[in-house]
């Protein structure tokens, strides 16, 4: 099938607790998205994987990690774990 090296076909879940938040994005969100994202994933299960450097470093997803570290519901049901996706970038690429 053509979408088998596609990287949402290598989905692997982490243990959020050895993801790495990054040092280039400020990762602001409001009490109220963080609510409603946990709200979201409760509802309908994980939609879209984290993203992160083949050292761990998140790229993209940080909010959904820090809620599975955080969120008594969400480690109730998923154990830490979230799905990621896992890139093999320098920082530089990852950056953008």
């Amino acid at each position: 099938m053509p979408y088998e090296n596609d990287p949402i076909s290598k989905i692997e879940w982490l243990d959020a607790n050895e993801l790495i938040a990054n040092d280039y994005n400020p990762n602001i969100v409001f009490n109220p998205e963080l609510k409603a994202l946990e709200k979201n994933i409760l509802a309908i299960g994980w939609v879209q994987p984290v993203i992160t450097t083949t050292d761990k470093t998140i790229i993209d997803g940080f909010h959904r990690t820090m809620l599975s570290k955080e969120s008594a519901a969400l480690k109730k049901i998923y154990k830490c774990k979230v799905p990621c996706v896992v890139f093999d970038v320098p920082r530089d690429e990852a950056m953008i």
